[in-house]
């Protein structure tokens, strides 16, 4: 798994953070703007080999039409070779929507990172926007 480490560090170059390294475990977690927080893991060993990118931000209200609204999105407005699986979720007393793609790890570069990173934050704010509306 050092090729996604590696990838990783380059992501951080990308992004102009040049000292961006991995857990021990390899995973990381970022927060970037507008209260959002990115974070990406490989799944264990034994798993399918993937790697996992997620984005949450903070609900301020509204929450169950905001899922459901997140949800109809996740279902009708996927982009090609972006699959979101969406939740609610509980972090730390505040209430998030996540958003998750998987990305083969083989296929893991700090190109594909950053494509999922945007596509994912892109989703997450389109979801989030006042005119969102319905699917």
């Amino acid at each position: 798994m050092d090729w996604i480490q590696s990838a990783i560090r380059e992501f951080g170059t990308l992004i102009g953070i040049d000292e961006l390294r991995p857990s021990p475990a390899g995973s990381l977690q970022l927060e970037i703007g507008n209260h959002t927080r990115v974070a990406i893991e490989p799944t264990p060993e034994h798993d399918a080999h993937e790697v996992l990118v997620s984005m949450s931000r903070g609900l301020e209200q509204d929450t169950p039409s905001t899922a459901q609204r997140a949800l109809r999105r996740a279902f009708f407005h996927q982009s090609p070779g972006l699959f979101v699986q969406v939740a609610v979720t509980d972090f730390g007393g505040e209430t998030r929507l996540l958003a998750v793609t998987r990305l083969p790890a083989r296929s893991c570069t700090a190109q594909t990172l950053f494509q999922a990173v945007n596509a994912l934050y892109h989703w997450v704010d389109a979801t989030l926007s006042p005119g969102a509306g319905h699917a």
